[in-house]
């Protein structure tokens, strides 16, 4: 199991929203946030998230 900062893992030269959603799709399949915290490639809204067990949803 990996410890330590997701800052600590290098990422390619990509934009900044870019660098954000590929850290938080890598962060969300770890088992520390697996089931709590999910990314959405699609733009979202509320109704898209109703019965969602996941604790917070982010979307591109």
């Amino acid at each position: 199991m990996r410890r330590g900062s997701s800052a600590d893992r290098p990422l390619a030269v990509h934009s900044r929203g870019t660098q954000a959603l590929l850290l938080f799709r890598a962060e969300a399949t770890t088992d520390r946030y697996r089931g709590v915290f999910g990314v959405s490639e699609q733009p979202i809204v509320s109704s898209d998230i109703i019965g969602d067990s996941r604790a917070s949803i982010a979307d591109s």
